[in-house]
């Protein structure tokens, strides 16, 4: 018995003998013999595979590495998973004292479900109050004057689909099909973005990826097919289908920002928002830590990203989502609705989704120059993503002054004001954080009054009806950020209301008074400031 133990023993350890063994299996959610990791600055990657070889008494050539960034030490290390266990040489590289992080190079899932018939054209749009915001600015610029770009991670995309290609990102200071790297970025000839399954600028036509671009930002006003939340936009079409390409992907729009940020946009790109609606079904975070590390990595530099909750209906809390479950103030994580009602299959979550937007027959582009309709969270995350990217485009330029000095603030402030803007609906209640639906109407104006330009003192504009009897509006006039204070009082100078105005009564520029416990006689409604006020009076009549 111990002669046949012994035996044993010398197979696993000369991995040369156990050719003859049956291929070891390999999951199927994964690239096999491929292994994503981050080291620390210090370490010394060639120490990795020295390690390991000495460990496992291979040779050192049966390990490839290869960069994946060189900013932020990530490497691919890859090997013949028929020969050597997967899980063991995880084990290992998690187990060296330079590693960071680690995690296997996951297949990307596509987040869509089948169309469903043409009901509508772009009801979305309406629904989410785009008109209103199209009367003050339809995109594509900051008031600072910086070109808006949205980075769309996919499969592939029609970029030349007549309706989409005016507002493709262009990197101008790439000289394309030159086979230069002429911007010394690391990828030669990267006019239109990249593809990393091409490994060159040339996308793969896929109809996912296209849907998604048509949401956020088809051609508007062009008498052409549809139009995206932004009729103005640049996005970048980054092809990605797994782990590595997309970490490579995030990180291709993370260094354009950073670059643009570091020249005063002198180089690189206004990377504002990232968009990607595919991801892993039943994962968690500690299986795919890069990944889920990049977002703050992309908000560090000012980047908003949006991503799609899976279409299972499940709680993603329990059974597990990656992208959803990634931990990180710079992600917003959507799910759908039809009309102003859930539609399942949707993840949800009260801690991890944040908002719904609409996602069912949901009209956008198709390759070749037509159009198709749609359904699934992976055409509500775009949607969320290109109202980011419409908010960013205020006209008031505090917010873009801002993101010169703390960019990473500025992606926080327009996450918030979508989550404030939704929509509360009861059928949202208890499936996400806000429970409510995108509103760019509502976020845009919010936005507006806290970040805008000043419109004047604060003023009772109207007061109705008067006299009244059990309730009084008043519609207010109110600059940003300043404090006041709601006052009612009777003929003797008795307080008999008194509030605090909230960024409810500036969104919404009324303020409504119950009056029906008050005694009949004459009242005065007054707003104070510290410097400042306003007073009406009323008459407080009971039939």
């Amino acid at each position: 018995m111990k002669k046949l133990l012994y035996i044993l023993f010398i197979f696993v350890i000369y991995p040369a003998s156990a050719q003859q063994l049956r291929p070891i299996p390999t999951p199927a959610d994964h690239r096999p013999g491929e292994i994503l990791f981050q080291t620390y600055p210090a370490a010394v990657v060639s120490d990795l595979i020295v390690n390991l070889s000495n460990d496992m008494r291979v040779p050192t050539k049966d390990f490839a590495i290869k960069t994946v960034s060189s900013d932020l030490n990530i490497y691919k290390m890859s090997f013949d998973s028929q020969i050597y266990s997967e899980n063991d040489i995880f084990k290992k590289i998690k187990r060296f004292q330079g590693v960071k992080l680690a995690q296997f190079n996951h297949i990307v899932q596509v987040r869509s479900t089948p169309n469903d018939p043409l009901f509508g054209q772009q009801w979305n749009l309406a629904k989410i109050g785009t008109p209103s915001v199209w009367d003050i600015t339809t995109g594509g610029l900051t008031a600072c004057g910086d070109t808006i770009v949205v980075a769309v991670l996919d499969l592939g995309f029609d970029i030349h689909h007549n309706d989409l290609t005016a507002n493709i990102w262009h990197n101008r200071f790439e000289i394309p099909n030159n086979n230069v790297d002429d911007d010394n970025n690391g990828f030669k000839d990267d006019y239109d973005g990249w593809s990393f399954e091409t490994n060159s600028d040339k996308h793969s036509v896929q109809a996912h990826g296209t849907n998604c671009l048509g949401i956020i930002g088809a051609v508007g006003n062009n008498n052409n097919g549809i139009s995206g939340v932004n009729w103005k936009i640049k996005m970048l079409p980054l092809s990605v289908n797994d782990d590595e390409s997309i970490v490579r992907g995030y990180l291709y729009a993370h260094d354009l920002r950073k670059k643009y940020n570091l020249t005063g946009g002198q180089r690189g790109a206004y990377v504002a928002v990232t968009s990607m609606s595919v991801g892993y079904d039943n994962k968690r975070p500690e299986d795919f830590p890069l990944i889920c590390d990049v977002y703050n990595t992309l908000g560090q530099q000012g980047i908003l990203n949006v991503v799609a909750a899976t279409n299972m209906n499940v709680d993603i809390n329990i059974n597990g989502d990656i992208p959803g479950l990634c931990p990180s103030d710079y992600l917003l994580v959507v799910n759908r609705t039809r009309q102003d009602e859930t539609v399942p299959p949707a993840g949800f979550s009260t801690k991890f989704v944040d908002l719904a937007a609409p996602g069912e027959s949901i009209l956008t582009t198709f390759p070749n120059n037509t159009t198709e309709t749609v359904g699934g969270n992976s055409f509500a995350a775009p949607l969320v993503a290109g109202a980011a990217a419409l908010l960013f485009s205020s006209p008031q330029d505090s917010l873009c002054k801002m993101s010169k000095r703390t960019p990473a603030a500025v992606a926080t402030i327009i996450k918030d004001f979508i989550l404030r803007g939704v929509d509360i609906l009861p059928a949202l209640q208890n499936k996400t954080v806000s429970g409510g639906r995108l509103n760019v109407a509502k976020s845009f104006q919010l936005l507006s009054r806290v970040y805008g330009m000043p419109i004047g003192e604060y003023d009772i504009l109207k007061i109705y009806p008067n006299p009244v009897d059990k309730q009084l509006v008043l519609t207010i006039q109110a600059p940003q950020k300043s404090e006041a204070e709601l006052v009612m009082t009777n003929s003797m100078g008795q307080i008999v209301f008194q509030r605090k105005i909230v960024e409810k009564d500036l969104l919404s520029n009324k303020i409504l008074i119950p009056t029906d416990n008050l005694a009949a006689g004459l009242y005065y409604v007054s707003i104070l400031t510290k410097d400042y006020l306003s007073t009406k009076k009323i008459i407080v009549t009971h039939r």
